[in-house]
């Protein structure tokens, strides 16, 4: 996340302010590592991150205590630390687009380079089309496919909203994002909002432990810990470091990701 929106690394410049665990950093270089094998870490809760084997990441250990960990030293269960942000920038006000024509594309330019309200208003429309809230208070979005599952669930969190995904499904986890969906997001459906309006949070946790996919709220400091599920090869390409001279480490995908970590 910039001071301009939603970026990839390797479109992020020289100048850019880019968002970190402690507040904001200025990218001051850029360095590009050739093309490198690449392992996607995917969590228990379907967030997902690729980087190099050598790449860190932060962990909470058994202990509580957090420390960085290559991808390359991942195992099933490791706790991996995440952090709430702010949804920053953005230089569109208005996302004139529907769910239905992001299925096929990732990270797309005409999504995440809109303001705050301009995405909120994006995913109102999709959540009143292809979400819904259960009576318990359960809410839910289809997404047309998995690529766009993904990126939307990264978007939400930079939100505030922490999401389950299965497969293309998301669903919200937490009684702290089902707050935030509420007063940032919502359905403009008259039926939907009504039910929204009228949620018993115990309801809904109690619904979500049926269906084991409740989280534990994020802690004071807006750390929110998820399991890895699996580490997969996913082929070769370019990686870039960005080293920021006052931090050690930036959010990549919510992730604490180390500022020289290997790519």
């Amino acid at each position: 996340m910039t001071e301009v929106g939603c970026k990839t690394l390797g479109s992020i410049d020289c100048g850019t302010w880019i968002e970190t665990h402690e507040g904001m950093d200025k990218v001051e270089e850029s360095h590009r590592n050739g093309i490198q094998e690449v392992f996607t870490v995917i969590t228990e809760e379907g967030n997902a991150i690729t980087g190099t084997a050598l790449h860190r990441l932060m962990v909470r250990t058994d202990d509580g205590d957090f420390e960085w960990r290559k991808v390359g030293q991942l195992r099933p269960g490791t706790e991996l630390v995440m952090k709430l942000g702010g949804w920053l920038g953005g230089t569109v006000a208005e996302v004139p687009h529907e769910i239905e024509d992001f299925a096929d594309s990732t990270v797309d330019p005409r999504l995440i380079h809109g303001d705050e309200p301009a995405i909120c208003a994006f995913l109102r429309r999709a959540f009143t089309e292809h979400g819904w809230i259960t009576t318990e208070g359960v809410v839910s979005l289809d997404c047309p496919s998995e690529a766009s599952a993904r990126d939307i669930q990264t978007m939400m969190f930079y939100i505030g909203v922490p999401l389950w995904r299965d497969a293309s499904r998301l669903t919200i986890c937490t009684k702290s994002g089902l707050m935030v969906f509420k007063e940032k997001i919502g359905f403009d459906s008259i039926i939907l909002k009504r039910r929204l309006d009228g949620i018993d949070q115990e309801s809904m946790v109690r619904a979500l432990e049926a269906q084991g996919i409740s989280h534990a709220e994020p802690d004071d400091e807006g750390h929110y810990f998820v399991k890895v599920k699996d580490v997969r090869a996913d082929g070769k390409r370019e990686v870039v470091d960005l080293p920021l001279p006052q931090r050690h480490a930036y959010l990549a995908n919510g992730f604490l990701s180390h500022n020289r970590g290997g790519g």
